[in-house]
């Protein structure tokens, strides 16, 4: 009777576990998409110099633009350029920016 009551806690519990692991699953699969963000650089001259404009396209498409973050590296300085946040409409939906 003992073992009757036991598998049966068991099998509720693992079906409980069950039932919360599909949303959550889904839920993480459709945040993180694995699709990379596409990225374009413009520069006018093929050298990179102090007062070289250049411009940068940047565009996710499907879950948006969240966070942008521009560094220049020489050497081991680092130097940044722009560090900016955007508007999102929550954790499992899409950023309002998309390029």
């Amino acid at each position: 009777m003992k073992e009757k009551k036991k598998s049966i806690k068991l099998r509720l519990i693992a079906a409980l576990c069950l039932v919360l692991m599909i949303p959550i699953g889904w839920g993480l699969l459709k945040r993180f998409e694995g699709e990379t963000p596409g990225v374009q650089l413009t520069l006018p001259k093929p050298v990179f110099g102090m007062y070289q404009p250049f411009s940068v396209t940047l565009s996710d498409r499907k879950s948006g633009l969240r966070h942008v973050r521009i560094e220049c590296i020489q050497g081991k300085q680092t130097y940044l350029i722009l560090d900016r946040d955007f508007p999102s409409e929550g954790f499992f939906k899409t950023g309002v920016i998309q390029e």
